[in-house]
Order: structure tokens, then C-alpha cells, then sequence
């Protein structure tokens, strides 16, 4: 399993062409939410635009027995009112928030933010019988190969 030792730039170079991927900016929440993908189980990533710093890599659907998937999706992981991700993007200032310290609001729960016209979100489709939570595994490990930590957002693994 030579992906394991890879960094994350190497797998993400690769990936990208093995699956489906696209890339969104925009300067609003709601413009960038009206742009990532709906309806498709994937891996995305955050990236801070300015020093291209990955922020976050998470992932959104699971595979059932009977080879289903859940109605999980990119969009609806990113920003649905009941996502359990260590950050939220805030439709009133346009801003992505992470490294949460309670379970408030925006901003006063959150430590970090970053203007979401800052940010680019690559969107990976990965379609069952593939999971998509093993690409995200592999591109934290990737993360952790070239930066020796996690992205700044990911809690844990």
C-alpha cells in the first residue's frame, strides 16, 4: 500500500484523476454553497487561498450493505444545520470558523476564522462500491507525511 507513505499534495495530484474533482471560491456562503456539489458522496478539502494551507479534509456518505449509500452528501455535509464538523461556515459575515471551543455560535464558540472569499473547497466524487471516508483517511495520512500534523480544523482522525 504505497499511498500510505505518500504526502498529501502527491495524493491529491493523483486522485484527481482517478475521480471526479472540482474546485469552488466564491465570496459569499451562499454562492459557494449554490456551487458544491448536491446530491453526490465524496471527499472535500478547505484551503486557505493565500498560503495554501489546508484547513480541513472530510467526507460525506457511507456504504450500506446491499451496496447503498446514505443520503448524506458533499453539500449537505458542509453545510447542513446539523453537521457534526469542528467548524461552520456563517451565511451573515461570510466567514468559515474553526477550532471550536464550545458548542456555541459563531464567532464566540469558534477560535479561528477565515473570510470565506479566502477559501477554496476541492470536492472529490467518490461513488459506491468505493468509500469516500477511506480517501479521507488516506489524505490525512498524507497530510501528516508532509506537514506532520493535521489539518488545523481536524480534531482527530
Amino acid at each position: 500500500m504505497p499511498e500510505i507513505n505518500n504526502t498529501f499534495a502527491a495524493l491529491l495530484s493523483s486522485y484527481s484523476t482517478i475521480f471526479a474533482k472540482s474546485s469552488h471560491t466564491h465570496p459569499t456562503v451562499a454562492a459557494l454553497r449554490a456551487s458544491v456539489p448536491k446530491k453526490v458522496t465524496g471527499v472535500y478539502v478547505i484551503e486557505e487561498k493565500t498560503n495554501n494551507r489546508i484547513l480541513y479534509i472530510g467526507s460525506a456518505g457511507k456504504v450500506h450493505k446491499g451496496m447503498t449509500t446514505g443520503r448524506s452528501s458533499i453539500n449537505n455535509r458542509m453545510f447542513g444545520p446539523a453537521t457534526s464538523t469542528p467548524y461552520r461556515f456563517d451565511p451573515l459575515t461570510n466567514d468559515f470558523f474553526y477550532g471550536p471551543t464550545t458548542s456555541g455560535a459563531p464567532p464566540a464558540g469558534y477560535l479561528n476564522r477565515v473570510s470565506v472569499a479566502n477559501i477554496i473547497v476541492h470536492c472529490i466524487v467518490v461513488k459506491c462500491p468505493k468509500v469516500p471516508s477511506v480517501l479521507e483517511h488516506l489524505l490525512l495520512q498524507g497530510h501528516i507525511n508532509q506537514f506532520g500534523d493535521l489539518p488545523d480544523a481536524n480534531q482527530q482522525i
